[in-house]
């Protein structure tokens, strides 16, 4: 049996499947379900525009978590608080 891990993230954090705001540009290949009062996303790729200080194309990186997000609570999306579950050893699903 795997451990998972969780920890909250807010979107205004630096967390290595969260892109800033401003670099963001899709999140693509992923699946997403509602189960009880949580919204599960999971898998997929996420791309983002090169900083400021970069030059180049867009990069896209693996997401290796499950997040999660509460409904019970009201939020927007500067308050949304996302938790992300560690899927230990399970594969990564992108396609």
């Amino acid at each position: 049996m795997t451990d998972f891990v969780s920890r909250n993230v807010s979107v205004s954090q630096s967390a290595p499947n969260v892109p800033t705001v401003e670099n963001y540009l899709r999140r693509s290949y992923h699946s997403s379900t509602a189960v009880g009062n949580f919204v599960y996303i999971d898998g997929g790729e996420v791309v983002q525009l090169p900083t400021n200080n970069e030059n180049g194309n867009p990069t896209g990186k693996l997401v290796d978590v499950t997040l999660s997000i509460n409904m019970r609570t009201s939020w927007t999306n500067d308050t949304v608080s996302i938790r992300s579950i560690d899927k230990g050893a399970a594969p990564n699903l992108n396609k």
